[in-house]
């Protein structure tokens, strides 16, 4: 799973992909890509992971599961892409 922050608005979650699959191991490569904000970071500037797992539930979602299956692109067909 990636958390990204976008710096433009053309980025897309499948030019992410084909960026990894250019440079990335197969194993290193996300299988969902969430766009978020900003990164909540603590007072010395680390990423707050647990943070970034709860706080990216829009309302109404249920739980992480219920979010990737509406929101999230998965990286299905990569064998085709090697």
């Amino acid at each position: 799973m990636a958390y990204i922050v976008p710096n433009s608005d053309n980025v897309t979650a499948e030019s992410i992909i084909d960026y990894c699959i250019e440079r990335m191991p197969s194993f290193w490569i996300p299988s969902y890509i969430i766009f978020v904000q900003s990164l909540p970071k603590t007072p010395l500037g680390r990423t707050e992971k647990y943070k970034l797992r709860v706080n990216v539930l829009p309302p109404g979602t249920k739980d992480m599961h219920d979010y990737i299956k509406k929101s999230c692109i998965v990286r299905k067909d990569l064998k085709n892409r090697f």
